[in-house]
């Protein structure tokens, strides 16, 4: 073969192999061939992992110990991590009630911390009891963005149940421990009022201060229990259900198969009895039967109406509670947590009140204390909008001069 061809062919060769080789270190480097490297970023900004959930095994309730400073930080307590949603470990459970507190239109998230091996003693008639430990939360959020504006936390410490309320910061990442009631301003331009720790204990008046998680709320009306109920059984977290007991719950304000009796008294228990239980004033659990309320004459004011009652049957117009709900003054009711009017739940008490037969509108005939002038425009009867300082406090004082 001529000497000039093979050199030729030995040539060529040693450029395709040297040009092959500069084409697999590009490869390597993680520019791809013929791409414009311009385009590539010259610094890359290393991505944060996202934070992990604590080990749940290792969340042992700190708040037992005696010396124990709430922290200012909500999530200092390892129960979630800020994500959207918001994620929680497994021995925080979720929970929804039947028929919720009213709070202004307020959405709410409900968990319950309970410590492992620790079991929640189920009740048929009154509130659960929960171990010490345990950690009962609700998270408020504004309806308007989908943002969590406070937290509220019971928390079971050997002592007792202490309050703590934590309001969220602006990034949605923790939320703050506050000392006292503040004010925030939602998304529709109205105001919320975010009661300080000293505040719940208005409504959570007793020894166990659980007031949502009764047989009432995690039972349906239909007899069924809730993913919460079952959840625990499941975990052996649960002592005391039997599945053979013949449990109603409250009905959802649209039930369609309940009573308008049921629905409106379901409401007046859940919004109204934490106060009014028999302990001063009338009753509005759901244990005491309706006949106590209808044509029962008002104790502490009856608005200018002539011949008012507690509920007047057919009448709205001379029904104090269903006036009461309707207010915006210092004279509504409930009188603190809540500062506009429940729409769905005034208009099926409405709906109850209209349908009662005058013939039922007969006074208990152990009661025959006269109602009382109440024509005042209500700034000097509860201390204006103060929704969570004077008008049950001076209803209490009158009760007992």
């Amino acid at each position: 073969m001529n000497i000039r061809l093979i050199s030729a062919i030995l040539l060529t060769n040693f450029f395709l192999l040297a040009c092959q080789g500069e084409s697999d270190k590009s490869d390597a480097s993680g520019t791809v061939s013929g791409e414009n490297q311009d385009s590539q970023p010259k610094n890359k900004v290393p991505v944060e992992a996202p934070e992990k959930l604590p080990n749940d095994s290792d969340i042992v309730p700190s708040w037992l110990d005696s010396q124990w400073v709430p922290p200012v930080s909500l999530k200092k307590f390892g129960f979630f991590v800020p994500t959207k949603p918001l994620t929680h470990g497994k021995q925080v459970y979720d929970y929804q009630v039947n028929l919720p507190l009213w709070s202004d239109g307020l959405e709410k998230v409900r968990w319950v911390f309970v410590p492992n091996d620790e079991t929640v003693a189920f009740k048929s008639e009154s509130p659960w009891s929960f171990p010490r430990g345990s950690v009962l939360m609700k998270h408020f959020v504004d309806p308007g963005t989908n943002r969590f504006l406070e937290s509220r936390l019971y928390v079971h410490r050997n002592q007792g149940w202490q309050a703590l309320v934590y309001i969220w910061n602006e990034h949605q990442t923790d939320a703050a421990l506050i000392s006292e009631a503040k004010t925030i301003e939602l998304a529709d331009g109205k105001t919320w009022l975010v009661p300080g720790p000293e505040d719940c204990a208005r409504c959570h008046r007793s020894e166990n201060p659980v007031l949502g998680i009764t047989s009432k709320q995690m039972i349906s009306f239909d007899g069924i229990p809730n993913e919460f109920m079952d959840e625990l059984s499941a975990r052996q977290q649960l002592t005391g259900y039997k599945n053979s007991e013949n449990l109603q719950g409250f009905p959802a304000l649209d039930h369609q198969s309940a009573s308008l009796e049921d629905k409106a008294r379901a409401m007046l228990h859940v919004n109204c009895s934490s106060c009014h239980d028999g302990s001063f004033s009338f009753d509005l659990s759901w244990q005491v039967a309706s006949d106590s309320l209808i044509g029962a004459p008002p104790q502490f004011g009856s608005l200018g109406v002539e011949e008012p009652a507690l509920i007047k049957a057919g009448s709205v117009d001379s029904s104090m509670i269903w006036l009461r709900m309707n207010l915006t003054d210092g004279r509504r009711m409930p009188a603190f947590g809540t500062s506009r009017p429940d729409s769905a739940g005034l208009a099926v008490l409405k709906d109850w009140i209209e349908s009662l037969r005058v013939s039922d509108d007969t006074p208990p005939e152990d009661d025959d204390t006269p109602p009382e002038d109440d024509s005042t425009d209500g700034s000097e009867d509860c201390g204006g909008t103060d929704i969570f300082g004077a008008c049950l406090e001076r209803i209490i004082s009158d009760s007992s001069s």
